[in-house]
């Protein structure tokens, strides 16, 4: 059986100086990525989010804070292994959802187009992020 992790890698997370931001701009950052989805920027659901990982196309990883732990776990691992960065958002898979306008629930979303990342972390309130080593060429 495989080992559930249970803590997040610390690497390879990328936070604005608090979670607090986030929460603030929570609203600013998921209509961010609802653009990013309609220009095709936007890996939505575990199975694809995993395919732009593996294809090296994922710039940013977004997990729902409710993503299950088997997930979670399948995902992270990825993630450290190929050095991609990801965000653990304040919001629900039913929100996530919601605000992608997709039905059912999406637990996972990566950001697979260049010079969306600056949009996100504009909305978080984080300038002085630099984005132009995030992801792969």
């Amino acid at each position: 059986m495989a080992k559930i992790r249970k803590e997040l890698p610390k690497g390879n997370i990328l936070y604005p100086d608090s979670k607090e931001a986030l929460e603030k701009n929570i609203d600013k950052i998921l209509g961010a990525l609802g653009l990013a989805m309609r220009a095709g920027g936007l890996a939505v659901g575990t199975e694809a989010v995993t395919q732009a990982v593996d294809k090296g196309k994922a710039r940013i990883v977004f997990l729902a804070e409710n993503i299950s732990d088997g997930t979670k776990d399948k995902l992270l691992s990825k993630l450290v292994y190929k050095e991609i960065k990801y965000i653990l958002l304040p919001c629900s898979m039913e929100m996530l959802s919601k605000r992608l306008g997709k039905s059912g629930n999406i637990s996972a979303a990566a950001l697979i187009r260049p010079g969306f990342e600056k949009i996100i972390f504009k909305c978080m309130d984080t300038p002085t992020v630099n984005c132009t080593n995030i992801g792969k060429e």
